[in-house]
């Protein structure tokens, strides 16, 4: 299973939305149940939002979260607003963090 419960910057977990800038490239991350890059894709419900190729990468938290961090680059152009990120595994499984971004 991949569950979603986090989003972070600077290393650090919140279960509160972040805030990112347009324009910039953010490390953030992730943390949840059963994250490992190799098994699933992180995606956003935007274009506006891409990971960077290879960034993906399992960090350690200790043994009660699982989590990863991918460089992310915001373009320009990002209108304002909440944003969603979406882990999918291999097989399909779908996990979400619904409006865990914002854009000011």
């Amino acid at each position: 299973a991949v569950e979603m419960h986090f989003v972070g910057l600077n290393s650090q977990l919140t279960d509160a939305a972040i805030t990112v800038e347009p324009g910039r490239e953010h490390l953030v991350f992730i943390g949840g149940v059963g994250l490992d890059k190799s098994k699933f894709d992180v995606e956003f419900n935007s274009p506006y939002f891409v990971v960077v190729p290879g960034t993906v990468l399992r960090q350690d938290f200790g043994d009660d979260v699982s989590v990863v961090s991918a460089l992310v680059k915001i373009n320009p152009e990002t209108p304002p607003g909440a944003y969603s990120i979406f882990a999918t595994s291999d097989i399909g499984i779908q996990a979400s963090l619904v409006g865990a971004i914002i854009v000011k």
